[in-house]
């Protein structure tokens, strides 16, 4: 979660779902990804647009990496 923007102004989009703002964000990974379904956090084909001097959106794919090593 430390790459995301702590705001509650942050949108995250995932397939038909948008949420809005860090903390839910945080406790969707929580509710979704817990106990052994917690990985690395990846992301990929990342294109930032940048709108003007104060405005930007970047889209990108994200993957959740599991290290079964242990």
């Amino acid at each position: 979660m430390s790459d995301y923007w702590r705001s509650d102004k942050m949108s995250f989009q995932s397939g038909n779902q948008r949420l809005y703002g860090w903390g839910t964000l945080l406790q969707r990974d929580k509710t979704n990804y817990a106990g052994e379904k917690m990985g690395r956090l990846t992301f990929s084909d990342i294109e930032v647009v940048v709108l003007s001097d104060n405005f930007a959106y970047a889209l990108g794919r994200w993957k959740i990496i599991h290290d079964h090593s242990s």
